[in-house]
């Protein structure tokens, strides 16, 4: 380009080679963005307009914040979690399965709950079902932490339940497995039986216990005996009729006779018809009860060898160490009540159950001698009574059940259904 003069009118013109051609791209690209920020402003300003024409409130700026009074911030308040507490784990749960549950007398009322859960608290758990047995006979843990059940538990729970016999065999309807003086006590459902069934026996009631307790026992006799004992009655019966007959005496009760012979004459007579009314009350008791079978052949009347299998039988059902005679010990449970004979049962079966479930042995077999107390040397140095546990914690357990009077014992089976006494703990 040619040089041109330096007047007024005319300025140099710039070189324009490739420094200033980027100098004058950066001066271009400014002046864009200085026209774009003032359209940004305008638009700003046009947007902080509401459309009903009110201008909106403009922020603040930093002289007037400087100018407000500071306000302290306050941490957030993140509200607490409230946490429940855990369910009582001995509360009343009556929809448990039947495996998992267990009735606790808790404040003498009771409730259902979680076996495992009151086992662990301190409960001792006492089973009352048919699937009890002794602690040799429940299901034990092997080496290898395996389970393994004892060969001989079916045949206990069978013949507890009078299912089989001895030899394995069902047992006929009509027949009873009387094994408690063998170590086999009666399970809880023939228990419930018996107690339903003789409430409701009209044959048992019918029964005069008071006259069967009036003697203490009945004498056997062998056949020569025997025979001779009829003789006497015969021959001493003929005597007092011909003395009454001059008494003038109808009644046999009434005579007095004044002679030293007939009055041994007529205590004769007399205790032998005595005995045979009370006999009569003791065979109809055994029948009622189910011990008189016709296999026996006994013939009424008579202490026969076919009274003797009955009583046996009654013996056994009820744990009476004792020969098959009509002694003491037969007597008094024989003018017992059903219902008072069937609760000493029931005593005898809770305390077995007690002493297995809470694992003691002191049952006061140790007798004392000469009337003193049998003692022992403790820990302590002293000297201490021995205690019969078992009686005693027993006794706990039955009254913690209200089971301490026949009336409640029969109550409670009649509550409660034969299905209940599966597996009640």
């Amino acid at each position: 380009m040619t040089k041109a003069r330096n007047t007024g009118l005319f300025r140099p013109c710039l070189r324009i080679d490739g420094r200033n051609m980027m100098r004058y791209s950066l001066l271009v690209m400014t002046v864009i963005g200085l026209t774009a920020c003032a359209g940004c402003n305008s638009a700003h300003k046009s947007q902080a307009t509401s459309e009903d024409g009110v201008d909106e409130p403009k922020p603040p700026t930093s002289k007037s914040l400087e100018k407000q009074p500071k306000v302290e911030k306050k941490p957030d308040v993140v509200p607490a979690v409230v946490k429940l507490p855990p369910p009582d784990p001995m509360r009343h749960q009556p929809n448990l399965p039947p495996e998992q549950r267990m009735t606790v007398i808790f404040e003498g009322k009771k409730r259902v709950v979680d076996r495992t859960a009151a086992i662990k608290v301190g409960y001792t758990e006492i089973p009352l079902g048919d699937d009890w047995t002794p602690k040799i006979f429940e299901p034990r843990n092997d080496e290898s932490g395996q389970p393994t059940l004892n060969r001989y538990r079916k045949t206990f729970i069978a013949l507890a339940t009078d299912q089989t016999d001895g030899d394995g065999r069902s047992l006929p309807d009509d027949e009873r497995n009387y094994l408690e003086v063998f170590g086999v006590p009666p399970a809880m459902g023939i228990l419930r039986t018996r107690f339903v069934d003789d409430a409701a026996s009209e044959c048992l009631k019918s029964v005069d216990y008071g006259l069967i307790g009036s003697i203490p026992q009945l004498t056997y006799r062998n056949d020569r005996r025997e025979r001779r004992h009829r003789w006497k009655v015969r021959a001493y019966r003929k005597a007092l009729k011909r003395a009454m007959k001059r008494a003038k005496v109808t009644q046999l009760e009434e005579f007095e006779p004044q002679k030293k012979k007939l009055k041994k004459k007529l205590a004769y007579v007399l205790k032998s018809d005595h005995e045979k009314r009370v006999l009569a009350e003791i065979e109809k008791r055994l029948k009622c009860d189910g011990h008189m079978h016709r296999k026996y052949r006994h013939k009424r009347g008579k202490l026969d060898q076919g009274l003797r299998h009955a009583v046996r039988r009654f013996q056994r059902k009820h744990k009476i160490y004792e020969h098959t005679n009509l002694k003491k010990k037969t007597m008094e449970f024989m003018a017992m009540p059903p219902l008072n004979t069937n609760y000493l049962t029931l005593v005898r079966v809770i305390n077995e159950r007690v002493a297995s479930a809470a694992g003691i042995v002191e049952d006061g077999s140790w007798e004392a001698r000469k009337g003193k107390a049998a003692k022992y040397r403790g820990a302590d140095g002293k000297q201490h009574t021995v205690k019969n546990l078992v009686r005693d914690f027993t006794a706990v357990a039955i009254k913690a059940l209200d089971l301490d009077t026949p009336e409640k014992a029969l109550a409670f089976f009649t509550q409660r259904p034969l299905s209940d006494f599966d597996t009640l703990r």
